[in-house]
């Protein structure tokens, strides 16, 4: 038994080797390291990001202006290519319904390709007077005037326009000079039917192979020609004027002179 008079003696506890010291303080730096490194790269994630939506949203900027701009600036190339106008229609059409509407004509079938000569070609214009540096509007109007039905490629490929003046007859501008022209679009036209376009001049002049500067075309008379393959159609005549041009002011009539009268 214990003698209450004598003081327990407590067990002492025994240090721990070095060696265990020393694994729990690399323990400890290893698990400070990895929390450090998660912080770190925790931090360049979030850094990364938003540059990254800064760096798009200013991508954004710069291509929608660039798409402004570029909206701006028209395309000449581009509206000089001859596209399908639905919406033309010839002087002669009332005439053309009236023969289809003919119950009694039986219509051929279709053998082949469009002769040319099954073929007619007209130009037309949208005004006739069109001021300096404004964009006429030419149409190209194919009509089937044989008695079958037959089919014939109609593209850009095959269609020529060309401006030139009445004085001299001065070449001015030509579709083909700085479009494209390829490309096919086969049409099947019935006796009567008719194959539309239109295209936009830029009132400007061009060479062959669009070199050289593109000048808007002087004050004049000129006329306008398409041609689809060898089929030529008669030129139609249109003025571009001068809007600030000042007209010439009549000659004041001139008094009839009185004889003179004698003493």
């Amino acid at each position: 038994m214990h003698d209450p008079r004598y003081p327990a003696t407590r067990s002492r506890r025994l240090p721990h080797p070095p060696e265990v010291y020393r694994r729990r303080r690399i323990a400890a730096a290893a698990i400070l390291l990895v929390l450090l490194g998660g912080i770190i790269a925790g931090v360049l994630v979030g850094v990364r990001a938003f540059a990254g939506s800064g760096a798009e949203d200013t991508s954004d900027v710069q291509a929608s202006g660039t798409e402004t701009s570029a909206q701006e600036k028209p395309d000449e190339t581009a509206s000089e290519v001859p596209k399908r106008d639905p919406d033309a229609r010839g002087d002669d059409d009332e005439d053309l319904d009236d023969d289809l509407d003919d119950e009694e004509e039986e219509v051929k079938v279709a053998e082949g390709p469009c002769a040319d000569s099954s073929l007619s070609v007209r130009a037309t214009i949208d005004r006739a007077e069109y001021p300096i540096g404004d964009q006429p509007r030419f149409g190209v109007v194919v009509t089937n005037i044989g008695d079958t039905t037959c089919a014939r490629d109609l593209g850009p490929a095959v269609q020529q326009i060309s401006v030139r003046a009445v004085e001299n007859d001065r070449r001015v501008w030509v579709n083909t000079d700085c479009a494209p022209t390829t490309g096919r679009d086969v049409w099947t036209l019935a006796p009567g039917d008719q194959a539309a376009f239109a295209i936009t001049w830029s009132g400007t002049g061009s060479a062959p192979g669009c070199f050289g500067p593109r000048d808007a075309v002087d004050s004049g008379v000129y006329r306008v020609l398409a041609q689809v393959g060898e089929i030529s159609a008669e030129p139609v005549e249109f003025a571009i004027v001068d809007p600030e041009a000042t007209e010439p002011e009549p000659e004041a009539e001139s008094a009839p002179s009185t004889p003179e009268s004698g003493p």
